[in-house]
């Protein structure tokens, strides 16, 4: 291999890195998957763990982060943010610029860019949306294939858009606990 730079602590961590530079990753199947990515931080128990190429992520947390397979520049913070589907035949994704803090913030992000989920569940199942903020335990928690959209408070917006599984519901704005929860 070719890498450099790069620090694993933990069962299998990193070990598939052939040309990967400047990357720690702390934690059993931390970064498992990662062949050249660059600048990347992954801490807990298969963090990044679906991170092939992706560079310049923070993954701290068990299974944070591990829906991204090429994304960058992306952080997640919290047991399952990012992704919870590791190791397995799960799909992986290229989401990027996204940051999920809380367990299970962003949690099923696939190719949705520039996020912002704070709280424990918030943006669970934002899937494709784009340029969200949620702020709040379960804010926008089922927000699928959404963009635009601003969710302050426990829940709000909670439901917006699951059910039409489509762009319907974009360029909303949301502040209280369980506004704009069924807005489909």
């Amino acid at each position: 291999t070719t890498g450099q730079d790069n620090v694993f602590i933990g069962e299998l961590a990193g070990s598939n890195v052939t040309s990967a530079t400047d990357n720690t990753f702390v934690g059993a199947k931390a970064g498992l998957r990662n062949t050249s990515g660059v600048d990347n931080t992954f801490i807990g128990e298969e963090a990044g763990a679906a991170v092939t190429t992706g560079r310049d992520n923070t993954m701290i947390g068990e299974g944070a982060g591990s829906h991204v397979s090429t994304g960058d520049d992306n952080t997640f913070v919290g047991s399952a943010s990012g992704g919870d589907a590791c190791c397995g035949n799960e799909t992986s994704y290229t989401g990027y610029k996204n940051t999920g803090i809380g367990n299970d913030a962003l949690q099923d992000i696939q190719d949705g860019y520039r996020n912002t989920a704070l709280g424990d569940s918030a943006g669970l199942d934002i899937g494709n949306g784009n340029f969200n903020t949620m702020l709040g335990q379960a804010a926008g928690w089922a927000t699928e294939h959404a963009d635009y959209n601003t969710m302050v408070g426990w829940s709000a917006g909670g439901d917006n858009n699951r059910t039409n599984n489509t762009n319907d519901a974009n360029r909303n704005t949301y502040l209280g606990a369980r506004t704009g929860y069924s807005n489909r």
